[in-house]
């Protein structure tokens, strides 16, 4: 978008032509970020958050590290 506007506002490429490729970027912009918050929604709603709270906490488990069983004891 930025570029968009930078050719325009340069008069490297005339109005006519960049205002509708703005208008498909505005457009591709706002479905993605729609898709996003949908699917930030769903995430959080079948994990059984309501939809503007999601579990963050990774439940994997580096065998390495420590036992499962001493960091369940550590935090309680």
């Amino acid at each position: 978008m930025y570029w968009l506007e930078l050719l325009a506002e340069s008069a490297a490429l005339p109005e006519a032509v960049v205002a509708p490729l703005l208008k498909e970027t505005n457009e591709l912009l706002a479905m993605t970020v729609a898709s996003k918050r949908t699917l930030k929604a769903r995430i959080g709603q079948s994990a059984g958050f309501p939809s503007t709270a999601v579990n963050r906490k990774s439940h994997i488990v580096n065998p390495r590290r420590e036992s499962e069983s001493q960091i369940v004891n550590r935090e309680s």
